[in-house]
């Protein structure tokens, strides 16, 4: 009898202390109750649970391999920063990237992949939030509803998974001042507020700097600089340089610039030919049908290109209008009979 008074005093004592730490009690909940769940294995989605959040580096290593064409240095960044981030028990502080470049060049492409490495249900995830500049903070008025608003909507999301990845897109729209109020999510905290932020990842994308980019790349192509061997290091002070002195955009002045939060800047270069030859390649594979260089030279021939002296070397879009252009191409062929469809 008193063995058992005591054994039950033990057990209620104990659960008491654990009680008492409530993110302690969410913590193991979220860990080992998730993954037991067989609800996980379905549509339900569980943040700790490896069905929902299984990241890939070996899998986001080839799918940049097939679908990512002439960004060397952003493939190489991107690939280097998030293995070593999401392998990391501890890591020091979130992973911040910003992506910059001209438009089609592969900004969104490469967060797309990047997220479907991560997590089951890719940019579909309850983990995963997408914000649009244009769309969620159109009117610079209402900075500190914004402010108020983005704050509360981190802690939200975080809370519920560390793992979670935030995109901010079209950051040259963004009210200026916004990003200082999130600043201290991206710090070197281990918690703020009683929430880890360390695990999280934080990607910008905008058109910022890409002027200073397509420069920088034309006067390498003159002297003869293959992209490939462009360093790292001077397009970051490039874009550096760009970035924070626009004072229409969202990083103007921005303290986590100051404060040096952004793990690393990304230039996505203007596409040659060569690249967005590729990228028609790989349309007309997902569209399952065959293509053939005559093909990929018609489109080709439906897309501007300019560069230095006259040249015609670099795609002004990218690779924006290529799915547009081969969908046209198609349906000639279709209406000709002469289209071939592969089994792919």
């Amino acid at each position: 009898m008193m063995w058992g008074v005591a054994f039950y005093g033990f057990f209620f004592m104990l659960c008491s202390c654990v009680l008492n730490s409530q993110a302690g009690v969410a913590l193991w909940t979220k860990k080992h109750l998730h993954s037991l769940n067989p609800l996980c294995y379905g549509t339900i989605e569980c943040c700790f649970h490896k069905w929902t959040y299984r990241p890939d580096i070996d899998a986001l290593a080839k799918a940049f391999d097939d679908h990512l064409f002439g960004q060397p240095l952003a493939q190489t960044t991107v690939l280097g920063a998030i293995d070593g981030h999401v392998t990391n028990p501890n890591p020091p502080k979130p992973l911040v990237l910003s992506l910059h470049g001209p438009a089609g060049t592969g900004k969104n492409h490469i967060s797309r992949l990047t997220v479907e490495s991560l997590f089951k249900h890719g940019m579909d995830s309850s983990f995963v939030t997408l914000k649009i500049s244009t769309k969620d903070f159109p009117h610079k008025a209402h900075l500190e509803k914004y402010k108020e608003e983005l704050v509360s909507l981190i802690k939200s999301k975080v809370s519920s998974c560390p793992h979670h990845v935030f995109i901010f897109d079209e950051v040259e729209n963004m009210p200026a001042g916004l990003l200082d109020n999130i600043k201290g999510f991206l710090d070197h905290h281990t918690k703020v507020e009683g929430t880890d932020y360390r695990k999280a990842i934080f990607i910008f994308r905008s058109n910022l700097a890409a002027q200073a980019i397509n420069k920088h790349v034309w006067e390498s192509y003159e002297k003869g600089i293959a992209r490939e061997d462009i360093p790292l290091v001077e397009m970051e002070r490039i874009i550096m340089n760009e970035v924070s002195e626009n004072p229409d955009a969202g990083f103007y002045k921005a303290r986590i610039i100051s404060s040096h939060l952004v793990s690393h800047f990304i230039p996505f270069f203007p596409l040659e030919a060569s690249h967005v030859r590729q990228c028609i390649h790989a349309e007309f594979k997902v569209r399952g049908y065959a293509s053939t260089s005559s093909l990929e030279d018609d489109v080709l021939a439906q897309l501007q290109f300019n560069g230095p002296r006259g040249s015609r070397v670099f795609a002004v879009k990218g690779c924006k209008n290529v799915a547009e252009k081969v969908n046209i191409l198609l349906y000639k062929l279709k209406a000709k009979g002469h289209t071939r469809h592969t089994d792919l």
